[in-house]
């Protein structure tokens, strides 16, 4: 009879653990995604400059996305790139597009581009699309990687 009341109080005492357990919140990052055009262009880079990609996904479009997943190897390094500081930045909307130009120096060089944007769902996302290219080099070398893949 002893034994018996020993056994229900173990498992008794394992129910309790377990619900325990579950019931402990657990500690998970919070990650706010902003909504205008320049705000995500900059946390765009941001987490870019810190390899965290699965953030950057976040921040894109399906083509961005894929686009990611395909460059992620050319993406990530090793953790020696300082962070992106832009000298300016304008952006300009029209409908469900923007574009942001911006400049920055990088290794003593003035360096002008641009990001994409769209609106998808009420969200600014980034928007980068593969460029059909009218190079030759170039296009051989499209050729030859398509090629290559089985």
């Amino acid at each position: 009879m002893k034994s018996n009341y020993l056994l229900y109080f173990l498992l008794l005492g394992l129910l309790c653990a377990c619900k325990n357990e579950s019931s402990v919140s657990k500690h998970t990052e919070t990650f706010t995604i902003p909504n205008t055009p320049e705000s995500i262009c900059r946390l765009w880079q941001k987490v870019l400059d810190n390899n965290e990609i699965d953030k950057a996904l976040l921040l894109g479009s399906a083509a961005t996305k894929k686009w990611l997943l395909e460059n992620k190897d050319l993406i990530v390094d090793n953790g020696m790139s300082e962070a992106t500081r832009f000298i300016n930045m304008a952006c300009t909307e029209a409908a469900d597009k923007a574009i942001c130009k911006y400049s920055l120096q990088e290794d003593g060089d003035l360096i002008e581009d641009y990001f994409s944007l769209v609106r998808v769902e009420q969200q600014w996302l980034i928007h980068i699309e593969e460029s059909a290219s009218n190079d030759p080099e170039e296009m051989m070398f499209e050729k030859m990687k398509k090629s290559l893949e089985l």
